[in-house]
């Protein structure tokens, strides 16, 4: 497959990843569920997620630390590897050698499945919550992992 296709597709899948519904939070508290959703229904209400809503809304809750760990790892980390890795592409197909930049590169690529692990965690946390909570990957993770995926291997290209 041609680098420049791998890179337009794993940007393609990153933007889609980050703003398409990732997961669906059905709280459950036990055996208060029922009275929970009764006297209270906005807490037993299902929440899809997106990234970016989920880490605005993590920000705007005043969750400043997960809110910005998230931000960097799920987008600015990404988003400045397609960057370099584009840079870097049209570099080579100038005919330039792409020299720092593809230094830059081969140091992102020692983190290239962070942003995954990030996603991972936070699916771990949730699902680890008392009372039976529910959580359901939904398309935007698929996409998001799949954009990560095909960077690395059109970084492995690039680079050879």
């Amino acid at each position: 497959m041609k680098i420049h296709l791998l890179c337009f597709v794993s940007s393609l899948f990153f933007a889609l990843g980050v703003f398409l519904p990732c997961l669906e939070v059905d709280p459950q508290y036990g055996s208060f569920t029922g009275a929970v959703k009764i006297l209270s229904p906005e807490y037993g209400e299902k929440k899809v997620f997106s990234i970016v809503s989920g880490i605005f809304d993590l920000l705007s809750e005043g969750e400043l630390f997960i809110g910005f760990i998230l931000l960097f790892f799920s987008l600015v980390f990404p988003l400045l590897k397609l960057s370099v890795l584009w840079s870097v592409h049209a570099s080579r197909v100038g005919g330039e050698v792409p020299g720092r930049t593809l230094e830059l590169l081969s140091h992102l690529g020692k983190f290239s499945m962070l942003d995954i692990f990030v996603i991972a965690l936070l699916v771990l946390v949730l699902k680890g919550m008392p009372g039976g909570t529910e959580v359901k990957l939904l398309p935007g993770v698929v996409f998001f992992a799949l954009s990560v995926l095909l960077a690395i291997v059109a970084k492995i290209k690039v680079v050879n």
